[in-house]
């Protein structure tokens, strides 16, 4: 399977063809060994969209949707994952976020996913922390930034500027011990520039990595919310952050 083996130029050309595949049965159960259903489906996805943009044809949602929710989503998404390696995954969104937004939160969550995905994968000790911040407003037109922060193995500074491109994993023996396809920070770099975004990262070897993008989005008209949903004021890894 693909999904089980790392991108190389061999495989990458086949990516239309299983994309066509994968889209025809796409509600069939696909079962992918040690990888939870969703995580299989946001992979899935991955290859679905790559071979979209490659041909010009994915087209971005327009939804209105609660950002904080978007973000506890993503990390409940993977709190098992953290607790069975006994890291602390905990999400982080300023007051001034509480708010309905528009924009496309099923490629927000994939963005996400990805990201907090690759930092559980690689951090076996402390946590991996979600954070989001209003980095411009001008009026209704927000630019978001979202951080996820891991005290994982880092990344080398001439490896950093590679990460994002077609075919590239860390190295070798990384992709022997960690696994995956060498997709999920490409999709993630196309689908935060198709969303007029950028995406970075900044790390130390042996101390940690942040990934961050930034994305437009648009403050929906009498956006504020005035609390948050019980299930995310209840989970004690959701902190929100006063002004």
């Amino acid at each position: 399977l693909l999904l089980d083996e790392p991108t190389n130029h061999i495989n990458f050309r086949h990516i239309p063809v299983i994309a066509e595949a994968l889209d025809a049965y796409k509600g069939a159960m696909i079962l992918v060994s040690h990888v939870p259903e969703f995580v299989a489906q946001i992979r899935i996805d991955d290859i679905l969209d790559l071979s979209k943009i490659e041909a010009g044809r994915l087209e971005l949602e327009r939804a209105t949707f609660h950002l904080p929710s978007r973000v506890h989503d993503a990390r409940m998404l993977f709190a098992d994952q953290a607790r069975d390696k006994a890291l602390r995954l905990s999400a982080q969104v300023p007051d001034d976020l509480n708010a309905m937004v528009v924009g496309d939160p099923h490629r927000l969550l994939q963005i996400l996913t990805n990201l907090i995905g690759n930092a559980i994968k690689f951090t076996a000790s402390g946590g991996v922390t979600v954070r989001a911040a209003l980095a411009k407003a001008d009026g209704n037109a927000w630019t978001v930034r979202f951080e996820v922060v891991d005290t994982g193995i880092g990344i080398a500074a001439d490896r950093q500027a590679a990460l994002f491109k077609a075919f590239t994993q860390l190295d070798a023996s990384s992709t022997r011990r960690y696994g995956g396809t060498g997709l999920g920070l490409v999709i993630c770099r196309q689908l935060v520039e198709l969303m007029g975004g950028r995406i970075g990262v900044r790390s130390v070897p042996q101390q940690g990595s942040t990934f961050w993008f930034t994305v437009p989005l648009e403050r929906a008209d009498e956006s504020k919310v005035e609390a948050l949903a019980p299930a995310i004021a209840a989970d004690p890894a959701f902190v929100p952050q006063a002004q």
